[in-house]
């Protein structure tokens, strides 16, 4: 399945990745999501594909999670072990071996957005409400953080994300 997207590098570069990568870029924004991850054992795509559908007054459906369920074994199996082998590494000691794990890590992280971009229609559904509550609730569907982690991400995500074009 994976080896599918890889063939076909057109499938990599979508408006998902690129409204991900700004909104990555934005000040304070990588730094809140890794702490969010390291706390709460989110998954940063997954939180950036909501606040992508939540900019389009969409949220995840009620079922994501289980929609998804083949997929998270593959990310478990390829991104998590990748992570962990770099968070092993020394970056001091090993800073081309580092730097490796670190495209190839981010590579997997392209792989599994791509995956969720192609899959987005049948992950997400139309909602009448505003962004913020449209994000919020798709949050609260991805992690048991607290409400006020989950507010606070919101807010944050939202207020950067206002100005990124979504295509």
């Amino acid at each position: 399945m994976a080896s599918e997207y890889l063939l076909n590098n057109a499938a990599l570069h979508h408006p998902l990745w690129s409204f991900s990568l700004a909104l990555y870029a934005r000040p304070g924004v990588a730094a809140h999501l890794l702490a969010r991850q390291e706390e709460y054992h989110v998954w940063i795509n997954d939180w950036l594909l909501s606040t992508w559908l939540a900019q389009q007054n969409q949220t995840l459906c009620s079922d994501f999670k289980s929609r998804i369920a083949s997929w998270q074994e593959w990310r478990e199996a390829n991104v998590l072990v990748w992570r962990a082998m770099r968070q092993g590494l020394d970056k001091q000691q090993s800073p081309d071996a580092y730097r490796k794990a670190s495209a190839i890590e981010l590579k997997l992280e392209q792989l599994d957005q791509a995956y969720l971009y192609q899959h987005h229609r049948r992950l997400a559904e139309r909602s009448a409400l505003n962004p913020k509550r449209c994000l919020q609730l798709s949050l609260q569907k991805l992690s048991e953080c607290p409400e006020r982690a989950l507010l606070s991400t919101s807010e944050l995500l939202l207020s950067e994300a206002r100005e990124l074009p979504l295509s």
